[in-house]
């Protein structure tokens, strides 16, 4: 059995070595949280970019599907140039392993929208790249999909815009509290 004198040794560098433990825990809990908060707020102003875009991309796939009606007499004289290269999403490539700082549900829904992009612009790229060999029903329902694929992507883009908005403003503190 330890004597006094050999306990008060042993506990003052044991409740030392558990507090610098739980500090350690506690300060890579607060800059994991504060990276994922930066993470939604950069995601965010990426998405939001993407917006007046996307209104712009509607009006065009719109008149084209219009002009493209089966009474038609003729195709649009779209002249594209060059072959479409895929856009780069610069804040959530370079952040896509990092997407866990956001938890599970928003780590979720991000993924996807940015799928769902993705899914428009190869959309888009085989509309452009290759309109000129389509006849007018061929371009009429490419551009049909187009449009649904550019409809989903943003309905899923406004939806997650304001809950990482949200994740971007939350208190660590809370959050932690919140867990208990």
């Amino acid at each position: 059995m330890l004597s006094r004198m050999e306990a008060k040794d042993f506990l003052a560098p044991a409740v030392t070595l558990l507090g610098l433990f739980v500090a350690n825990f506690l300060a890579e809990s607060y800059k994991r949280f504060k990276s994922g908060s930066v993470l939604a707020a950069g995601i965010v102003g990426e998405l939001k970019s993407y917006l007046p875009a996307q209104t712009m991309m509607m009006d065009v796939i719109n008149t084209i599907i219009a002009a493209h009606t089966p009474e038609g007499a003729e195709k649009l004289p779209l002249s594209f140039r060059g072959e479409f290269e895929m856009p780069k999403d610069r804040v959530y490539e370079a952040n896509v392993a990092n997407l866990g700082l956001l938890g599970a549900e928003l780590a979720t829904a991000t993924a996807e929208v940015y799928g769902r992009i993705l899914g428009f612009r190869t959309a888009w790229r085989g509309f452009y790249n290759y309109y000129n060999d389509m006849n007018i029903h061929e371009s009429r329902e490419q551009a049909r999909f187009i449009r649904q694929w550019l409809e989903r992507s943003d309905e899923a883009g406004r939806e997650l815009i304001p809950l990482l908005e949200e994740r971007a403003k939350a208190s660590w503190l809370v959050s932690r509290l919140s867990n208990f």
